[in-house]
């Protein structure tokens, strides 16, 4: 067949299967381009995070104090500082949870040693306040300190589902 729109309809169609082809890999490189990080990196940096906050939560414990009127940094009180920074440690573990292979295996258990671990952790750093000028452990101080990573651990897990699971 030689008619002048021999092939057109076909080629036409086969033009815009291919634009919507490129266009599709465009947008799927797009968000994988998009994507935060990748389980991967998640949690070596979870990990890094877990060490560095970690680091912090003792250097903010330990040490002695010379804040505001009751002893605290910027004056806010105590038991805010101590929630806090229990906070951001929980929520750096709930993000090292969620990309361990253990706690995909037993997320039950593992869950169970991890707020053991906190709890040790928190009790170990109010202990240690003993031998530290200006500083006592009190039973409210490690109170804040559990309720700070609970609430970092669910806030924490809350987002990284946001950001990166539920996609």
């Amino acid at each position: 067949d030689l008619s002048p729109n021999c092939g057109r309809p076909r080629a036409a169609g086969a033009a815009r299967r291919y634009a919507r082809e490129v266009a599709g890999a465009s947008a799927a490189a797009a968000r994988e381009r998009s994507a935060p990080l990748t389980p991967s990196q998640l949690r070596t940096w979870s990990t890094f995070a877990v060490v560095v906050v970690g680091a912090g939560v003792l250097l903010a414990t330990l040490t002695p104090i010379d804040g505001g009127e009751d002893g605290c940094p910027l004056g806010l009180p105590c038991l805010a500082w101590h929630f806090a920074i229990f906070a951001a440690l929980g929520a750096v573990i709930a993000a090292r949870y969620a990309t361990s292979d253990a706690a995909r295996r037993s997320p039950q258990r593992v869950l169970g040693m991890v707020v053991l671990v906190i709890w040790v952790f928190a009790a170990a750093t109010e202990m240690g306040q003993g031998w530290v000028e200006g500083r006592e452990p009190q039973l409210i101080d490690w109170v804040a300190n559990m309720a700070g990573a609970v609430c970092g651990l669910l806030l924490g897990s809350a987002a990284l589902r946001l950001l990166f699971f539920d996609r």
